[in-house]
Order: C-alpha cells, then sequence, then structure tokens
C-alpha cells in the first residue's frame, strides 16, 4: 500500500463464514439484555434488536416476497429503525440499496429504478415520496416500521 509505513501493512485474514448478521446474532447470544442500541435516552437490548430484525426479515421474504440477491432500498432517517431495516434486509439475503431522506422525489426515483430495488422500506412521513410508483416501478412495496424504542 502506497503512502503507508511497512509496519503498518499487516495482513488481515478475514473469517470468511462470518457476515454482520452472523455478528449480531452471536452478540445477542453472547449479551442477550445488555443495551445495544442507546437513542435519545431509550435502550434497545441485543435481545430486542435480534427479535426485531428476524421479524422484519420474515416480513419481507412471507409477505413481500422478497428473495435471495434482490436489492431493498431503505429510507429512513438516522435511528434504530435504520439499524433494523439494514440487518433485516442482510438477513433476507437481500441487498441494501440505502437512500438519504434528505433527497428530492426525483432523485430518489432514479437511484430506486436504477439499482432495481423492487422493495422500498420508508418512514411514514417519507411514504408520499414512493405514491404512483406502481406503475413506473416493478412491485415497490413500502412497509412503514413502528417499533417502540424502549
Amino acid at each position: 500500500m502506497k503512502g503507508f509505513p511497512v509496519e503498518s501493512q499487516t495482513k488481515v485474514s478475514p473469517d470468511l463464514d462470518r457476515s454482520l448478521v452472523f455478528d449480531l446474532a452471536e452478540q445477542a447470544r453472547l449479551h442477550g439484555s445488555s443495551p445495544a442500541i442507546f437513542y435519545y435516552g431509550a435502550e434497545i437490548s441485543y435481545d430486542a434488536l435480534w427479535e426485531q430484525v428476524r421479524h422484519l426479515a420474515s416480513h419481507l421474504k412471507l409477505r413481500l416476497g422478497m428473495r435471495v440477491g434482490d436489492r431493498v432500498s431503505i429510507d429512513l432517517q438516522n435511528s434504530p429503525h435504520y439499524i433494523i431495516a439494514y440487518y433485516a434486509v442482510l438477513l433476507a439475503g437481500g441487498i441494501v440499496v440505502p437512500l438519504n431522506p434528505m433527497y428530492r422525489a426525483d432523485e430518489v426515483a432514479v437511484i430506486v429504478r436504477n439499482s432495481g430495488a423492487n422493495i422500498v422500506i420508508a418512514a411514514e412521513d417519507l411514504l408520499d415520496r414512493f405514491t404512483g410508483w406502481e406503475g413506473r416501478i416493478a412491485a415497490c412495496h413500502c412497509c412503514p416500521l413502528r417499533f417502540d424504542v424502549a
């Protein structure tokens, strides 16, 4: 690696059998009731986080027909909801297409269309950006999240 001292060029041997989802499940097993997320004074334990991730992953697969390799756009603010959605898409075998809630509706449309995303997970206050997409983007489903953060 150019520009780095030789002593900082350590060899990394990643565990290719592990994934972010595997690591979250392992942390839930090891630290169950310990806080995983602190958000505006509220806490979410590893167990609660893992349960919500599994619940949403099941919803994506069973209710919305998500398959391995499907692209799923996430249009949520930085919050526990985003973390839950991100891990749920990975657990269900999908590819995350992140959206920025600050983007205009036309920018979101270009990203979703170009990515091939056929499912959108969006906050309720952003759902109006996806009204009328049924004719323009195949199988666009908006799935508002309502998780109690406590």
